[in-house]
């Protein structure tokens, strides 16, 4: 798999890593190894996707993954039925107050999330089982 960057250059990322032999004769840390490098390549594609990024200047309601950068102060409500691996990743444009709301569900626990820092950055993904969204 490659990526370009925004200069153009093309970075080459690796699609599978080898685990040390040592360490898959344990069978649990080696599931380990496995299960954490299949979640972070999976991470990782749904953060370079060809998904754009949308510019919100004002209150939103997400209706499925998204990928936004805020320009003003806002309330991002979340998708109110949200699928298992359904991926927001919200960009805070503004030194204005940005508020999350989960919308029923939980966000690490919270009912909402506050993001007042200019350029921060938030990824959150839903998790079925659990039924909340977790920062990633």
């Amino acid at each position: 798999m490659s990526l370009k960057t925004r200069t153009g250059r093309e970075l080459q990322i690796p699609t599978q890593i080898d685990v040390p032999q040592d360490l898959r004769r344990n069978f649990l840390v080696g599931k380990f190894f496995d299960d954490l490098i299949n979640y972070l390549f999976k991470s990782f594609q749904i953060l370079t996707d060809d998904m754009p990024f949308v510019n919100v200047e004002d209150d939103v309601l997400i209706s499925g993954s998204e990928r936004l950068i805020v320009t003003a102060i806002s309330t991002i409500t979340l998708n109110p039925d949200p699928i298992n691996d359904e991926t927001m990743v919200i960009k805070s444009d503004t030194t204005e107050t940005i508020t999350i709301d989960g919308n029923g569900k939980t966000i690490d626990g919270n009912a909402s999330l506050v993001i007042n820092t200019q350029y921060e950055v938030v990824t959150l993904n839903f998790i079925e089982e659990l039924d909340a969204w977790y920062i990633i």
